[in-house]
């Protein structure tokens, strides 16, 4: 979508759940807010996660894209609409409000003047960068790493099949769970103490005591 006509009070950088729900809250409030995406398309990591998302009220059972798209219907009803594939390159203080410069999808240098900047830029999953320096790391072929929401997107391919996850945190627990329970061979490879919630370590532990995973710490 392109820039509205009207300059925004408030501009929302970031078009994920968060930002698409800030969007509306404004709309709702009596704000004609911008959301800036520097993505093609809003939703964020959403747009990433591949099964089912139970832990969003009354939407039982639908993945990320599914929610996304319904998500953006919704705050399009309502005339929130991203202005996606734009990169800000700069942001300054100017008299009490914000300046902003960006650059659109078609390469345009665009700036815009606001009231409020609400950042909302979301998260990223680290990936290549925490193993490069590993000996040995280059020689494995990129088609068996896998990063990210991408380890869930077969997971009953895994069955049978040795897999090492690398990690302490809620992803790597939940990846540990859900393979060991579709027959793979798991080996957790922890360098601290895990950070993942309790009640996934617990059935991670399960696993283990099982002898479905291994825990290496």
């Amino acid at each position: 979508m392109s820039e509205p006509a009207h300059p925004p009070a408030v501009v929302v950088l970031g078009a994920g759940p968060a930002g698409l729900s800030a969007g509306l809250w404004l709309k709702h409030l009596g704000f004609e807010p911008w959301l800036i995406e520097s993505q093609p398309t809003p939703g964020g990591m959403q747009n990433l996660n591949f099964l089912p998302n139970d832990w969003v009220l009354g939407q039982d059972g639908l993945t990320g894209p599914q929610l996304v798209e319904r998500f953006v219907a919704h705050a399009a009803q309502f005339g929130v609409r991203p202005i996606t594939g734009c990169r800000v390159g700069e942001i300054s203080g100017r008299a009490g409000a914000f300046a902003l410069r960006y650059a659109t999808a078609d390469g345009a240098i665009r700036q815009a003047t606001c009231a409020a900047l609400l950042i909302a830029t979301g998260t990223r999953y680290r990936g290549a960068e925490v193993l490069a320096a590993a000996p040995g790391f280059a020689a494995v072929p990129a088609g068996r790493i896998f990063y990210g929401p991408y380890a869930f997107a077969d997971l009953a391919g895994c069955a049978g099949r040795r897999v090492v996850i690398v990690g302490g945190g809620d992803n790597a627990y939940e990846n540990a769970r859900l393979l060991a329970e579709r027959g793979a061979h798991v080996d957790l490879v922890l360098r601290s103490a895990p950070r993942a919630q309790r009640h996934l370590r617990e059935r991670v532990d399960a696993a283990a005591a099982a002898g479905a995973c291994r825990i290496h710490a």
